[in-house]
Protein backbone atom coordinates (compact mmCIF):
# COMPACT_ATOMS: atom_id res chain seq x y z
CA UNK A 1 0.00 0.00 0.00
CA UNK A 2 2.95 2.45 1.05
CA UNK A 3 4.57 1.61 -2.55
CA UNK A 4 7.49 -0.36 -1.39
CA UNK A 5 9.00 -3.08 -4.15
CA UNK A 6 11.00 -5.00 -1.48
CA UNK A 7 10.39 -5.74 2.39
CA UNK A 8 13.64 -6.33 4.69
CA UNK A 9 13.64 -7.47 7.95
CA UNK A 10 15.98 -9.43 10.77
CA UNK A 11 14.13 -12.13 11.74
CA UNK A 12 13.35 -13.53 15.61
CA UNK A 13 12.03 -16.87 13.60
CA UNK A 14 12.79 -17.64 10.25
CA UNK A 15 10.26 -20.02 9.66
CA UNK A 16 7.92 -17.76 10.84
CA UNK A 17 9.01 -15.34 7.65
CA UNK A 18 9.44 -17.66 5.29
CA UNK A 19 5.75 -19.29 5.80
CA UNK A 20 4.81 -15.72 4.22
CA UNK A 21 7.27 -16.02 1.26
CA UNK A 22 10.82 -14.19 3.46
CA UNK A 23 14.09 -15.84 3.15
CA UNK A 24 17.51 -15.16 4.04
CA UNK A 25 19.37 -12.64 1.78
CA UNK A 26 22.19 -11.03 3.20
CA UNK A 27 24.51 -10.98 6.36
CA UNK A 28 25.57 -8.29 8.94
CA UNK A 29 28.71 -8.86 8.87
CA UNK A 30 32.19 -7.60 10.93
CA UNK A 31 35.82 -8.88 12.08
CA UNK A 32 36.85 -9.75 15.97
CA UNK A 33 40.35 -8.05 15.81
CA UNK A 34 43.07 -7.93 18.84
CA UNK A 35 43.86 -4.14 19.39
CA UNK A 36 47.13 -4.49 19.83
CA UNK A 37 47.42 -5.90 15.78
CA UNK A 38 46.12 -2.36 15.02
CA UNK A 39 48.30 -0.47 16.76
CA UNK A 40 50.87 -1.92 14.57
CA UNK A 41 48.83 -1.15 10.64
CA UNK A 42 50.49 0.46 7.77
CA UNK A 43 47.60 1.02 5.42
CA UNK A 44 49.96 2.59 2.50
CA UNK A 45 49.45 -0.20 -0.05
CA UNK A 46 52.20 -0.34 -3.77
CA UNK A 47 49.61 2.65 -4.81
CA UNK A 48 49.19 4.90 -2.48
CA UNK A 49 51.58 7.47 -3.85
CA UNK A 50 52.75 10.16 -1.75
CA UNK A 51 51.56 9.80 1.97
CA UNK A 52 48.73 12.25 2.65
CA UNK A 53 49.08 14.30 6.34
CA UNK A 54 46.59 12.78 8.21
CA UNK A 55 45.51 13.91 11.54
CA UNK A 56 42.67 12.92 13.96
CA UNK A 57 40.36 15.08 16.63
CA UNK A 58 37.36 14.49 18.41
CA UNK A 59 34.25 15.02 16.84
CA UNK A 60 32.09 18.28 17.97
CA UNK A 61 28.32 18.72 17.61
CA UNK A 62 29.37 21.02 14.73
CA UNK A 63 30.56 18.09 12.78
CA UNK A 64 27.49 15.62 12.80
CA UNK A 65 26.60 17.14 9.57
CA UNK A 66 30.56 16.48 8.05
CA UNK A 67 30.44 12.97 9.81
CA UNK A 68 26.85 11.94 7.90
CA UNK A 69 27.83 13.23 4.28
CA UNK A 70 31.10 10.98 4.68
CA UNK A 71 29.02 7.69 5.74
CA UNK A 72 26.75 8.81 2.87
CA UNK A 73 29.43 9.11 0.33
CA UNK A 74 31.15 5.83 1.50
CA UNK A 75 27.88 4.14 1.70
CA UNK A 76 26.27 5.36 -1.59
CA UNK A 77 29.18 2.98 -3.94
CA UNK A 78 28.88 -0.06 -1.13
CA UNK A 79 26.96 -2.93 -1.44
CA UNK A 80 24.41 -3.12 1.89
CA UNK A 81 24.97 0.05 3.91
CA UNK A 82 21.24 2.11 4.59
CA UNK A 83 20.54 4.97 4.18
CA UNK A 84 20.56 7.05 7.27
CA UNK A 85 17.87 9.16 6.77
CA UNK A 86 14.18 9.35 9.04
CA UNK A 87 13.28 9.42 12.41
CA UNK A 88 15.75 6.02 13.90
CA UNK A 89 18.58 7.65 12.14
CA UNK A 90 18.71 11.06 14.21
CA UNK A 91 22.66 12.45 12.84
CA UNK A 92 23.21 13.88 16.43
CA UNK A 93 23.43 10.30 18.28
CA UNK A 94 26.44 9.56 17.13
CA UNK A 95 28.03 11.96 19.87
CA UNK A 96 26.58 9.51 22.38
CA UNK A 97 29.50 6.69 21.58
CA UNK A 98 32.08 6.47 23.62
CA UNK A 99 34.42 7.60 20.74
CA UNK A 100 34.22 9.36 17.57
CA UNK A 101 37.20 10.62 15.72
CA UNK A 102 37.52 12.88 12.37
CA UNK A 103 40.02 11.81 10.51
CA UNK A 104 41.04 15.06 8.22
CA UNK A 105 42.98 14.57 5.01
CA UNK A 106 45.04 17.46 4.13
CA UNK A 107 43.22 19.33 6.20
CA UNK A 108 39.51 18.48 4.65
CA UNK A 109 37.65 16.01 6.34
CA UNK A 110 37.38 12.39 4.72
CA UNK A 111 36.91 9.79 7.39
CA UNK A 112 35.56 8.63 11.14
CA UNK A 113 35.20 5.54 13.25
CA UNK A 114 33.28 6.12 15.97
CA UNK A 115 33.21 3.22 18.56
CA UNK A 116 31.58 2.22 22.53
CA UNK A 117 33.15 0.36 25.11
CA UNK A 118 31.88 -3.29 25.47
CA UNK A 119 32.59 -5.69 28.37
CA UNK A 120 36.55 -6.64 28.08
CA UNK A 121 36.94 -5.16 24.21
CA UNK A 122 35.51 -1.92 21.90
CA UNK A 123 32.25 -2.13 19.00
CA UNK A 124 33.31 -0.34 16.24
CA UNK A 125 30.17 1.04 14.70
CA UNK A 126 31.78 2.70 11.62
CA UNK A 127 35.21 3.03 10.23
CA UNK A 128 34.48 5.30 7.08
CA UNK A 129 37.04 6.12 4.27
CA UNK A 130 37.92 5.66 1.20
CA UNK A 131 42.09 6.29 1.66
CA UNK A 132 44.56 3.87 2.91
CA UNK A 133 46.29 6.59 4.94
CA UNK A 134 43.19 7.93 6.70
CA UNK A 135 42.19 3.97 7.22
CA UNK A 136 45.80 3.56 8.71
CA UNK A 137 45.27 6.43 11.18
CA UNK A 138 41.68 5.30 12.30
CA UNK A 139 42.67 1.80 12.72
CA UNK A 140 45.51 2.57 14.73
CA UNK A 141 43.49 5.50 16.50
CA UNK A 142 41.46 1.91 17.93
CA UNK A 143 44.63 0.14 18.43
CA UNK A 144 45.39 2.55 21.06
CA UNK A 145 42.76 1.08 23.18
CA UNK A 146 45.07 -2.45 23.82
CA UNK A 147 46.41 -1.62 27.11
CA UNK A 148 42.34 -1.45 28.29
CA UNK A 149 40.07 -3.61 25.52
CA UNK A 150 41.89 -6.62 24.39
CA UNK A 151 39.57 -7.25 20.63
CA UNK A 152 37.63 -4.74 19.00
CA UNK A 153 34.13 -5.86 16.68
CA UNK A 154 34.53 -3.72 13.74
CA UNK A 155 32.42 -3.17 11.31
CA UNK A 156 32.80 -1.41 7.86
CA UNK A 157 30.77 -0.38 4.70
CA UNK A 158 32.86 -2.72 2.98
CA UNK A 159 34.10 -5.59 5.29
CA UNK A 160 36.86 -6.93 2.80
CA UNK A 161 38.72 -4.06 3.39
CA UNK A 162 39.64 -5.14 6.97
CA UNK A 163 41.07 -8.34 5.51
CA UNK A 164 43.13 -6.29 2.79
CA UNK A 165 44.79 -4.28 5.57
CA UNK A 166 44.90 -6.30 8.94
CA UNK A 167 48.35 -7.80 9.47
CA UNK A 168 46.55 -10.87 11.05
CA UNK A 169 44.08 -13.27 9.59
CA UNK A 170 40.89 -11.70 10.75
CA UNK A 171 38.25 -14.23 11.57
CA UNK A 172 35.35 -12.30 9.28
CA UNK A 173 32.06 -13.98 10.81
CA UNK A 174 28.33 -13.06 10.39
CA UNK A 175 26.58 -11.72 13.26
CA UNK A 176 23.27 -12.08 12.16
CA UNK A 177 21.07 -12.42 8.45
CA UNK A 178 18.68 -10.50 7.89
CA UNK A 179 15.87 -11.44 5.11
CA UNK A 180 14.01 -10.18 2.16
CA UNK A 181 11.05 -10.30 -0.08
CA UNK A 182 10.03 -8.81 -3.05
CA UNK A 183 6.27 -7.59 -2.51
CA UNK A 184 5.99 -6.14 -6.47
CA UNK A 185 8.85 -8.30 -8.50
CA UNK A 186 8.23 -6.15 -11.50
CA UNK A 187 8.69 -2.35 -9.84
CA UNK A 188 11.93 -4.07 -7.73
CA UNK A 189 13.78 -6.01 -11.19
CA UNK A 190 13.15 -2.49 -12.97
CA UNK A 191 14.87 -0.59 -10.13
CA UNK A 192 17.48 -3.16 -8.77
CA UNK A 193 20.51 -1.78 -11.06
CA UNK A 194 22.55 -4.12 -13.41
CA UNK A 195 26.00 -4.31 -14.40
CA UNK A 196 26.41 -2.06 -17.83
CA UNK A 197 27.02 -3.97 -20.46
CA UNK A 198 25.41 -7.45 -19.05
CA UNK A 199 22.71 -8.82 -21.77
CA UNK A 200 20.66 -11.54 -20.33
CA UNK A 201 16.92 -12.91 -21.32
CA UNK A 202 15.56 -15.98 -18.95
CA UNK A 203 12.18 -17.01 -18.71
CA UNK A 204 10.43 -17.52 -15.17
CA UNK A 205 7.57 -18.65 -13.64
CA UNK A 206 6.76 -17.31 -9.49
CA UNK A 207 5.37 -19.56 -7.58
CA UNK A 208 4.16 -16.72 -4.76
CA UNK A 209 1.03 -18.22 -2.60
CA UNK A 210 0.74 -15.06 -0.33
CA UNK A 211 1.04 -12.44 -3.28
CA UNK A 212 -1.29 -13.40 -6.31
CA UNK A 213 -0.88 -10.09 -7.81
CA UNK A 214 2.82 -11.28 -9.29
CA UNK A 215 2.81 -15.07 -9.20
CA UNK A 216 2.71 -16.43 -12.69
CA UNK A 217 4.99 -16.18 -16.12
CA UNK A 218 7.38 -13.15 -16.35
CA UNK A 219 10.42 -12.74 -18.76
CA UNK A 220 13.29 -11.09 -17.10
CA UNK A 221 15.36 -9.51 -19.58
CA UNK A 222 18.72 -7.65 -19.07
CA UNK A 223 20.22 -4.99 -21.43
CA UNK A 224 23.13 -2.84 -21.02
CA UNK A 225 22.15 -2.03 -17.06
CA UNK A 226 18.32 -1.97 -17.42
CA UNK A 227 16.13 -4.61 -16.40
CA UNK A 228 12.43 -5.40 -17.47
CA UNK A 229 10.24 -8.28 -18.65
CA UNK A 230 6.91 -12.25 -19.38
CA UNK A 231 7.02 -16.32 -19.24
CA UNK A 232 8.97 -19.79 -17.22
CA UNK A 233 12.89 -21.52 -14.77
CA UNK A 234 10.19 -22.23 -11.44
CA UNK A 235 10.98 -20.51 -8.39
CA UNK A 236 9.28 -19.70 -5.52
CA UNK A 237 9.26 -16.06 -3.96
CA UNK A 238 12.00 -17.09 -1.72
CA UNK A 239 13.92 -18.32 -3.80
CA UNK A 240 14.44 -14.80 -6.31
CA UNK A 241 14.40 -13.06 -3.29
CA UNK A 242 17.82 -14.45 -2.07
CA UNK A 243 19.06 -14.57 -5.65
CA UNK A 244 17.96 -11.07 -5.98
CA UNK A 245 20.45 -9.80 -3.72
CA UNK A 246 23.18 -12.28 -4.52
CA UNK A 247 23.23 -13.92 -1.25
CA UNK A 248 22.64 -17.32 -2.85
CA UNK A 249 23.12 -18.87 -6.49
CA UNK A 250 20.89 -20.81 -8.78
CA UNK A 251 22.45 -24.06 -7.47
CA UNK A 252 21.74 -23.52 -3.61
CA UNK A 253 18.47 -22.54 -4.43
CA UNK A 254 17.82 -25.73 -6.45
CA UNK A 255 19.42 -28.13 -3.81
CA UNK A 256 16.81 -25.89 -1.10
CA UNK A 257 13.74 -27.12 -3.15
CA UNK A 258 13.28 -23.24 -4.31
CA UNK A 259 13.99 -23.26 -8.01
CA UNK A 260 13.88 -26.16 -10.70
CA UNK A 261 13.46 -26.28 -14.41
CA UNK A 262 16.08 -26.05 -16.93
CA UNK A 263 20.00 -25.65 -15.84
CA UNK A 264 21.19 -22.87 -18.81
CA UNK A 265 18.43 -20.83 -18.22
CA UNK A 266 18.88 -21.25 -14.56
CA UNK A 267 23.08 -20.73 -15.50
CA UNK A 268 21.57 -17.02 -16.94
CA UNK A 269 19.93 -16.28 -13.96
CA UNK A 270 23.43 -16.29 -12.09
CA UNK A 271 24.90 -14.01 -14.63
CA UNK A 272 22.62 -11.32 -14.19
CA UNK A 273 22.41 -11.47 -10.34
CA UNK A 274 25.90 -12.16 -9.50
CA UNK A 275 27.99 -10.11 -7.15
CA UNK A 276 29.61 -10.57 -3.48
CA UNK A 277 27.75 -11.27 -0.09
CA UNK A 278 25.59 -8.70 0.26
CA UNK A 279 25.85 -7.06 4.05
CA UNK A 280 24.58 -4.78 6.05
CA UNK A 281 26.34 -2.43 8.92
CA UNK A 282 23.09 -1.41 10.78
CA UNK A 283 20.67 -3.64 12.64
CA UNK A 284 17.19 -2.52 12.87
Amino acid sequence: EQGAAISTLYPSSPLVYRSMGWETAGVLAGAELPTAALAGVRAAGPLAGKPAEVTLRPAEPADVDTIHALYTAIARRAVGPLTRTGPLFDPARVLELDGVLLADRDGEPAGYVSYDRAGPGLVVYDLVGGDPAVLGELLRAVGSWQTVASSAWVRATEPAVLALLSPVKPPLTWRDTWMARLVEVQKAVVGRGWPAGVRVGADLELIDPDAPWQAGRWGLEVVDGSGGGTGAVRVHIRGLSALFTGFASTVALRAAGLLDGDAAVAARLDTAFAGHLPWMVDGF
